[in-house]
């Protein structure tokens, strides 16, 4: 009897002060999972365009959304936790996409800069560049087949476009040029478009495997524009889930019906700042979840 009990008295206490293995290894596990994590915001920042990924402590923003914006921008990622920009990314110089960067630049250390390389004479672009230089932030440009590698885990930013030559005498130069690049993280995908054009879309598709194009995941080309979006773009890309960012009053008519029709004839679950907020999607490279604001 005395034996019996010696026995479970000793159980017990392993128990309580060691986890007996299975409850470390449940923590351990929980840990790896952790750090193995991604996430992606497609951040709420009106008519505009800002998204932030994140992995392993690592901050990679794309965009920044309009100067009226900027402040509510700067805001939101220091309530996301964000302390330090490591790469900033500007897909294209219009100020639905630079407005604030100069915010950015003076609120965070920041990293590395990548720009499409393309020129305006607007004072938003050019304080810009007036920053990056007092600063002497490296800067460099972006071009297709380039590969933007972070984290320890293989996470990479494959870039499809901007092509050389550059695209000339379409009805945006400075959009059919944006910087679009392919999220590849283990087995999960997603394809940033930022303002990318019809014309964008089938240079990318002559030039690149439809491996290197199909994604889970699209961030909706230049805020579901009718003149981006193609049906074989959206065929190619075959995506599960659509995120758009606009708001919900703007002059330019978005969301285009004719993009929403083209992104349920594919199935896609579509998603847009203006109704749902932010939107995150979190992957840790074999599954993904959404959640939303709203």
């Amino acid at each position: 009897m005395k034996k019996n009990l010696l026995l479970l008295v000793s159980i017990f206490l392993c128990l309580l002060l060691v986890g007996c293995g299975n409850k470390t290894d449940n923590k351990a596990l929980g840990k790896t999972v952790a750090q193995e994590k991604m996430t992606v915001t497609v951040l709420d920042v009106g008519q505009a365009d800002a998204i932030l990924l994140q992995t392993e402590g690592k901050n990679i923003l794309v965009d920044s959304g309009l100067s009226d914006s900027a402040d509510k921008l700067v805001a939101e990622l220091k309530k996301i936790g964000v302390k330090k920009v490591d790469v900033l990314i500007a897909t294209h110089p219009h100020a639905d996409h630079i407005g604030g960067m100069n915010a950015v630049l003076k609120n965070f250390e920041v990293g590395k800069i990548y720009d499409s390389g393309q020129v305006t004479t607007s004072k938003m672009y050019q304080k810009y560049l007036k920053t990056v230089k007092e600063k002497k932030i490296p800067f460099a440009l972006l071009r297709a087949s380039d590969r933007i590698e972070f984290g320890s885990d293989g996470a990479v930013l494959e870039v499809l476009g901007p092509q050389e030559p550059l695209l000339k005498d379409t009805r945006s130069d400075l959009n059919a040029n944006s910087i679009v690049m392919r999220l590849v993280y283990k087995h999960f995908t997603m394809m940033l478009a930022a303002d990318a054009t019809s014309e964008t879309e089938a240079r990318i598709l002559q030039a690149f495997a439809k491996d290197k194009v199909r994604s889970q995941i699209l961030k909706v080309a230049h805020h579901t524009s009718k003149y981006s979006n193609t049906a074989a773009w959206l065929e190619a890309v075959n995506p599960e889930v659509a995120i758009a960012s606009y708001s919900k009053e703007n002059e330019y008519g978005f969301p285009h019906q004719v993009t929403l029709k083209r992104l349920s004839k594919v199935g896609a679950k579509y998603y847009n700042t203006a109704d749902n907020g932010n939107v995150k999607i979190i992957t840790d490279g074999e599954s993904y979840q959404i959640k939303t604001d709203k």
